[in-house]
């Protein structure tokens, strides 16, 4: 990509943004050195990095590359020999450290989410624990190298200490003796040239004999090494130069560790900036809400130039572009063309709503499309209205795509990779016209039609201007002519009205303009694509109420082939316009008539929901009474078959147990009609609502061997006979016989899937409260007055299996009320017992609390 395009789109201010978002030296020099690329592959490549680490960041926001540093230098150094200090070799290992933690950390996120790629970089790390463990051992994180470093180093750091302490003994002594009390300045030791000293006074020198290594600014206070001090202070001096040495010889091992894995080191370095690249291109993306577009090759077809349609091929042309517009209601006329000619690529360029990305503010999105419809477009409009900025953002975006850059536009952008850009872009409006500047553009353009081929994009600012208009127009149609057989891409921008109708009849070429309010005087800076700009001059000058008479002499000024031209750009833009309000009023009237069908939909569900509640009100309220009918049916017959009798009026006899059970019958048929009828209605609504589902929906048909719930018993059951015309199936619940309604039951097991558990359950090993079902009903009440604790436990360990599976809603255990051991010990029992569900005292009335009643 040649530099100049990259300046003139001012793509160096995108780099130098993208680098500050970078956390070191050297990926902050890949950022500023970023490159677009034509290979698509990498181009694509690129993109999906970036979008892995907006991921990765998503997951991770607190994910950074550490201390890590650019050691590439120090590893140079280290392999030419030099000896590191400390501080440089802790870079090192720092260094190695955020390498190894960054990989590990993108590796064990890449399992988390889609970060291949970043995870196939990150893995490249080599890391360099034996290094980082030797580093440590000899160094610690203020840069002092340890005592452990080497033994020797410590031997001699502990021959240190023993002189430092002999010496400062000795010196102590001296401060501290009479005799030298007079002629010290003051009782204190202090350091000169890296040698222990006292103060002397000079008229005292005499009285310490010693060498003078200093004095004080007015001479008064000579400095002296004591001759008693000197061979312990040149020995402390001796086993410093010692240490000195020995740390040497200890970072020269160091250094040659570290240079042993040069390579390995700075292809860690190379890895994590590119890691930190990706980084700063992801957080980037997030700053300016940018997304991935999609990028394709530019295939271009070479088109094949025609002659202009005369006057009648126009208005056909023109006619066919309104009809197209009122019925599509697409945002760019079509280009009605000859069919040979036709330029069709199905994946061209195409910007939604996009953004430049160094403007801030309130920006106003462009819509662009370039490569499919048509190959170049020539945008027109007013000065400051925005084409400069509209053309800057086709290129910029693009050589930001290049460079996997994510773009700001919306989901759905498409990308082109070029071969190469080129920009030919000037301020008009800060730049005085002249024929030196025509021939500046000139030279530009000259260069560009050499390098330019069908992979290139080429976006020329003001083509023609600068010259007097005729010949610039000419100029300007001759040079578009010659880019379309070129075949590459390309955007212009243009004031010559000449351009407009040559754009709308040349093949391959769209009109395109920035709009302008004439009644705010200013630019809205949207793009309008397939609208020709118009010109505002007169407006403006009446709106700025110039007068009638003096507008209407201008018009007469006009050519009349230039009035002609606007007026047909005129018609076009009305047709566009109307099209567009059209489009409005039917999209409106669409909303609205979704907006009744989805009330209608609601009311109607509302309807279908009332009834339905109904009827279930209705059927939970006959399941209740036969359900408190079957209760008492069910208590009565165990108490008369208990041998039970009750006094006077509620003498119980088999023919009045008979009679409830009949008029038990009498409901169940009652509450089957019910069922079926509701059954019927709702597979009716179904049908209406969904057809096909109700088609495909085959109910199961009940037969014998059937293991079914039976709602209204709460309790399964098998089924014995198919069911008869009322829609009733016989079930045996436990020691019961009864007929209930398909609808009261829900299948739970088919026949070979209840024999099969049957057959299982049979060989395999019984639950503690699994047992055969009971020939006959169990008792209501047992009576375990006399009885022990533990018998009476046991006895009722097996009734209660009993009463379940007979589907017995409680128990009366009569157990008395003595001393209260038995009446404790069997509330304990029954309170822990998995098919207990309440335990409570029966009624005075009913003995008391000489009778627990277990509900199960």
């Amino acid at each position: 990509m040649n530099e100049k395009t990259l300046h003139t789109l001012e793509f160096g201010k995108v780099r130098e943004q993208l680098a500050k978002y970078t956390s070191f030296s050297a990926g902050r020099e890949l950022a500023i050195n970023l490159e677009p690329l034509s290979d698509i592959a990498q181009a694509r490549r690129n993109q999906r990095i970036t979008t892995e680490a907006v991921r990765l960041l998503s997951l991770r926001p607190d994910v950074t590359i550490g201390p890590a540093r650019d050691v590439r230098e120090l590893v140079r150094r280290a392999e030419l020999g030099s000896v590191l200090d400390p501080t440089d070799i802790l870079q090192v290992l720092d260094t190695m450290r955020a390498c190894r933690v960054l990989r590990d950390l993108i590796v064990r996120t890449a399992e988390r989410g889609d970060l291949d790629l970043l995870a196939f970089i990150a893995d490249g790390i080599t890391p360099l624990p034996k290094i980082e463990q030797e580093i440590e051992r000899c160094i610690n994180d203020d840069g002092q190298v340890l005592d452990s470093a080497s033994p020797a180093l410590g031997k001699i750091r502990v021959n240190i200490r023993a002189a430092y302490n002999r010496l400062m003994a000795k010196l102590q002594q001296i401060i501290s003796s009479e005799t030298y009390a007079r002629a010290l300045q003051e009782p204190i030791i202090t350091l000169r040239d890296g040698r222990y000293v006292v103060p002397v006074k000079r008229d005292f020198q005499g009285a310490l004999r010693g060498i003078v290594h200093d004095q004080s600014n007015t001479g008064s206070t000579l400095f002296v090494e004591p001759l008693a001090t000197v061979d312990l202070g040149n020995e402390w001096r001796q086993l410093q130069l010692e240490e000195t040495l020995e740390i040497e010889r200890i970072m020269r091992e160091l250094g040659a560790l570290i240079a042993s894995r040069g390579e390995a080191i700075r292809t860690n370095v190379e890895i994590v900036a590119d890691i930190d690249l990706a980084l700063a291109k992801g957080r980037y993306s997030i700053a300016t809400h940018s997304i991935e577009p999609e990028l394709v090759e530019p295939r271009p077809k070479v088109p094949t130039p025609s002659r202009p349609p005369d006057n009648r091929e126009r208005r056909a042309d023109e006619g066919r572009r309104t009809k197209d517009e009122s019925s599509e209601g697409s945002i760019a006329l079509e280009s009605i063309r000859n069919p040979k000619s036709e330029i069709r690529n199905p994946k061209g360029l195409f910007f939604k709503n996009a953004r430049h990305p160094l403007l801030t503010g309130n920006v106003v999105p462009i819509t662009v499309e370039l490569g499919e419809r048509f190959r170049m477009l020539v945008i027109t409009g007013p000065n400051t209205g925005g084409k400069t900025v509209a053309l800057k953002t086709v290129g910029l975006l693009s050589i930001m795509a290049m460079a996997g850059l994510h773009i700001p536009a919306d989901v759905g952008s498409r990308a082109v990779v070029f071969k190469d850009v080129f920009a030919d872009i000037g301020d008009e409006q800060s730049i005085e016209q002249s024929l030196s500047t025509f021939s500046s553009h000139m030279s530009n353009i000259i260069g560009i039609l050499k390098r330019a081929d069908r992979d290139s994009l080429i976006l020329l600012d003001e083509l023609g201007a600068g010259t007097d208009p005729q010949e610039g127009s000419a100029l300007a149609r001759s040079i578009i002519t010659h880019i379309l057989e070129i075949g590459a891409l390309s955007v212009c921008t243009t004031h010559y009205s000449e351009l407009k109708a040559f754009a709308f009849s040349t093949p391959g070429v769209e009109n395109a303009s920035v709009e302008f309010n004439v009644d705010t005087l200013s630019p809205t800076y949207r793009l309008m694509i397939g609208v020709p700009g118009r010109s505002n001059a007169l407006a403006i000058a009446r709106r700025l109420g110039l007068t009638h008479t003096i507008i209407e002499r201008a018009k007469s000024f006009i050519d009349p082939d230039a009035q002609s031209v606007e007026s047909l750009l005129e018609d076009i833009r009305g047709a566009r316009e109307a099209a567009h309000t059209e489009r409005g009023t039917i999209e409106q009237s669409r909303r609205e008539l979704d907006r009744r069908r989805e009330e209608l939909d609601r009311k109607l569900a509302e309807v279908d929901d009332i009834k339905a509640r109904a009827a279930e009100e209705a059927h939970a309220e006959t399941q209740r009474e036969l359900q408190a009918l079957r209760d008492e049916l069910r208590r009565l017959r165990g108490r008369v078959e208990a041998g039970l009798t009750a006094t006077s009026d509620d003498a119980l006899t088999s023919k009045w147990v008979q009679e409830a059970q009949l008029r038990a019958q009498e409901l169940d048929k009652q509450l089957s009609v019910r069922a079926t009828q509701q059954q019927k209605k709702a597979r009716a609504q179904r049908s209406r609502r969904h057809p096909k589902e109700e088609e495909s929906a085959q109910p199961h048909l009940f037969g014998p061997g059937d293991t079914v719930f039976v709602r209204s018993m709460g309790a399964e059951g098998d089924v014995l006979s198919a069911p008869d015309k009322a829609g009733q199936i016989e079930v045996q619940v436990g020691a019961f016989k009864m007929r209930v309604p398909m609808g009261d039951v829900t299948l739970r097991r088919t026949a070979r899937a209840a024999s099969a558990a049957r057959e299982s359950a049979s060989t395999g090993s019984m639950g503690r409260y699994a047992t055969t079902a009971p020939v006959a009903p169990p008792p209501l009440e047992y009576d375990f007055r006399g009885w022990r604790a533990e018998a009476a436990i046991e006895e009722m360990d097996r009734r209660l299996n009993e009463a379940s599976l007979a589907g017995m809603p409680f128990l009366r255990v009569i157990h008395g009320k003595g001393t209260g051991a038995l009446r404790k010990s069997m509330r304990e029992y029954f309170r822990s017992h998995p098919l207990v569900k309440e335990v409570e005292t029966a009624p005075v009335e009913q003995g008391g609390e000489g009778v627990t009643i277990v509900k199960l």
